[in-house]
């Protein structure tokens, strides 16, 4: 029962978080170079805490977005009972 349109916003959103790990992963990748070459990784775990931010965000809008799926499908089925019932 899952509109286009919530399907497309699921997609979109699996393509960010996608994108944010393997952003991730480079940036754990980048850090780990530093540290062998004995140079600061400070601003490169700034980016990693940014990235995992950014994902916890996505994350959570995807769980409302699935949550709200959910509750439109069971109120319209429970409209369309109500309705077969009257």
């Amino acid at each position: 029962m899952m509109t286009q349109v919530a399907k497309d916003g699921l997609d979109a959103l699996g393509s960010l978080i996608a994108r944010g790990e393997e952003r991730r992963v480079n940036a754990m990748i980048h850090i780990a170079f530093l540290e062998a070459e004995d140079q600061n990784p400070h601003e490169a775990r700034a980016d990693l805490m940014a990235i995992e931010k950014f994902l916890k965000t996505m994350r959570t809008q995807r769980a409302l977005l699935i949550a709200s799926i959910h509750h439109n499908d069971m109120a319209k089925g429970e409209a369309n009972t109500l309705q077969s019932a009257a």
